[in-house]
């Protein structure tokens, strides 16, 4: 669920309620009331804010799903934090409340009429499963369901019985199991046939002849009715005109149909609707450790009204839950790039988006991502296959990164093979994971917000600022807790009399050993683990109904330590033993450690040694002097009297040297002989 700061709102402050009684000074400042002495105060809105994103601030959880408390206190838990924590056949029932009232959530309340909810009731009736029977649904229950979830601001919670038990009663369906197979084969084959336009009234006969023919097959208690008109008609009406467009006419058609009748337009207010996807950068980076573990994953979100950068991350790892998670999280809470990386402008978009356009990645399609959205009110709009047109705000924001900074860097790779030539990428590297936070947040902010945008018709940063003017609030969590674990994956482990056993990592703590006494032995717990820092977990303790924070306890090395970096250290680790041991973990990381720094080293000893050389006017040549390179130079006699000099075989002999060496006229030969002529060394004398 989230939350504004707007007049009639309570929250906890400092362990005192208060009350916002209005909002003053053009949106600026916020009067609250504290609601036991009655006294009146006036505070920035900055001011709230950054006292919300420090847990300061915890507003009030409203509604049926608020955890009971004393009287007098404010509610700011929920009776369920996340879907795991609830049992599993409640949170089937809100989510089948939420696929019964999703169609009618988008119609304005003069379109919502009650022959419109009648309508979907009927069609639900018709068509619920044998798992969906049990469940009761009248247009009372729909208005109520509706009335319920939007004044929770689309939280899922708000959906879920209060009863714990399984609700409904059975139902008989009106069509049979084969029947709506029968339609919804025939909707495909003939109404969604590649361009031929065909009716409802092809679809109906070609559904009757069907029946008929399986009939013929049938005895006589066994056969089959066929539907009416009107239910293929609400069949067919109830298909996405667009996907329907798509389907007969492509998706380049559909494109220009749909951008032509606005149906595609963008929205009109900041958060309404937030692009996000990922893209490998084209830039070799050394990691905030030194340790080369691959290419970046870039993980953006951005704003569609107002094309301003929403939030980001960078990792090595590649796209998965992590990236996501903390790219939302990122975007979530407010940046501060003018005082952490030394921008010109404030980073200003923060807060819950209201819808996310995602892609078909798998790191997309999992329960945990659509939970936590869920939970906290954000509406998933996935796009079809191969459709960048879809989120085209995202996708053009990653071609103006690759070739406006990140292509002008040393060490980039370029787009393709083409661009790269003979580019030496290695070896040119030489920012590191903390120098490209910097680069991006002053690229994004500084250069991205403050452009003219030709598609936007206007500058990003200046269009937030007019549409987040006049009292517009961002959405926010219940706290910041809600939003860290709601974020986090869930999995389940036992409670040992050594604490938790995760990835071959143990957490312990006093609560835990607590906690385990009250536990049958061998009962596992639901925990939460942060991909990005497996320094502490979050541990569901059923006796109180809340999550308590457990640390690591490897300490030192779990700091900042990522799972998906953890598991590249333990394959180092494991190559001479099976059994993980915390301390060759740590002897492992260290070692890459040392290799890294030498190479890094050595790399800026040859740079400083050619730059002193340089500014004294003496060859670099020189500097492949025996004493300089390691190689012997012996000389030998041949049979036309030249002087040769016989070294090592090439390939023993440094890259380095042996360019410099054909420089000089020197020929390499067959048995590691470096020739010379004697004229052309005259001459140079």
């Amino acid at each position: 669920m989230s939350y504004q700061f707007l007049p009639g709102k309570r929250f906890r402050w400092h362990k005192t309620n208060y009350q916002i009684k209005e909002v003053i000074s053009d949106g600026q400042e916020i009067r609250i009331k504290d609601l036991f002495t009655g006294e009146q105060k006036n505070f920035p809105v900055s001011e709230l804010v950054a006292a919300f994103f420090r847990n300061e601030i915890q507003f009030e959880i409203e509604g049926r799903q608020a955890k009971p408390v004393a009287d007098g206190e404010l509610s700011t838990e929920y009776q369920y934090l996340n879907l795991e924590d609830c049992p599993e056949h409640l949170v089937k029932i809100a989510k089948w409340r939420l696929s019964v009232i999703e169609p009618l959530l988008d119609m304005a309340g003069n379109k919502r009429t009650r022959e419109t909810v009648e309508r979907r009731v009927n069609e639900i009736k018709s068509t619920q499963s044998e798992d969906e029977k049990q469940y009761r649904v009248s247009v009372t229950s729909v208005y109520h369901w509706i009335r319920d979830y939007t004044q929770a601001n689309y939280n899922l919670r708000a959906l879920i019985p209060t009863v714990k038990g399984r609700c409904g009663r059975p139902g008989q369906s009106r069509l049979a199991e084969r029947v709506n197979q029968i339609i919804e084969e025939k909707i495909e084959e003939v109404y969604l046939k590649r361009r031929v336009k065909t009716t409802v009234q092809q679809v109906h006969e070609a559904i009757a002849h069907q029946i008929q023919e399986e009939n013929k097959l049938l005895a006589e208690g066994e056969k089959m009715e066929a539907p009416g008109y009107s239910t293929i008609a609400r069949r067919v009406a109830a298909l996405d005109p667009k996907e329907v467009y798509i389907l007969k006419h492509g998706h380049d058609a559909a494109w220009k149909r749909f951008k032509q009748y606005g149906a595609m337009d963008y929205p009109e207010l900041p958060l309404e609707k937030v692009e996000i996807d990922h893209t490998p950068l084209d830039l070799i980076v050394l990691d905030f450790d030194a340790i080369p573990l691959g290419r970046l994953t870039f993980t953006h979100c951005i704003d569609t009204a107002t094309r301003f950068p929403l939030g980001y991350y960078l990792g090595f790892e590649p796209p998965n839950y992590l990236t996501v998670m903390e790219c939302l999280k990122h975007a979530i809470m407010p940046k501060h790039a003018k005082e952490q990386y030394e921008t010109k402008h404030e980073w200003l978009a923060y807060g819950i988006p209201v819808s996310l356009a995602i892609d078909n990645g798998k790191e997309f399609r999992g329960h945990g991502l659509e939970d936590a959205c869920q939970l906290l009110g954000i509406i998933l709009e996935p796009c079809k296959v191969r459709s960048p047109w879809q989120k085209p705000a995202v996708e053009r924001s990653f071609r103006t990164v690759s070739e406006g900074v990140i292509h002008t860097l040393p060490g980039t790779t370029f787009s393709n093979i083409m661009q790269k030539g003979d580019y030496k990428s290695v070896k040119e590297a030489c920012i590191f994971l903390d120098d490209i936070d910097k680069i991006i947040n002053i690229y994004l902010i500084d250069y991205y917000a403050q452009k003219y945008q030709r598609g936007l018709g206007g500058v990003p940063a200046r269009q937030w600022e007019v549409m987040t003017q006049n009292g517009f609030f961002p959405r926010l969590p219940a706290n910041i807790d809600e939003l860290t674990i709601l974020l986090c994956p869930f999995t389940e482990r036992v409670i040992w009399h050594y604490g938790i056993d995760f990835e071959s990592l143990r957490y312990n703590s006093p609560d835990l050993v607590y906690l385990r006494t009250k536990l049958k032995e061998g009962e596992k717990v639901k925990i939460k683990y942060n991909p990005g820092d497996l320094s502490h977990i979050y541990v569901y303790n059923p006796l109180d109904e809340q999550y308590i924070t457990i640390p690591s306890l490897a300490g030192e090395y779990t700091q900042n330590l990522s799972l998906w970096k953890h598991k590249v250290i333990k394959q180092v680790a494991r190559q001479n033993q099976d059994k993980v041991d915390l301390a060759e973990l740590w002897r492992a990381r260290q070692r890459i450690q040392e290799i890294v720094q030498a190479g890094l080293e050595r790399k800026g000893k040859i740079h400083r040694k050619i730059a002193r050389y340089k500014l004294a006017g003496k060859p670099t040549r020189e500097l492949l002097s025996p004493k300089a390179t390691g190689v012997e130079i012996v000389e030998t006699e041949v049979v036309e009297q030249e002087s040769v000099k016989q070294l090592p075989p090439p390939e023993n002999i440094p890259l380095f040297s042996l360019n410099q060496k054909r420089a000089e006229g020197w020929e390499i030969v067959k048995g590691g002989l470096l020739t010379h002529d004697d004229n052309r060394k005259e001459e140079e004398e």
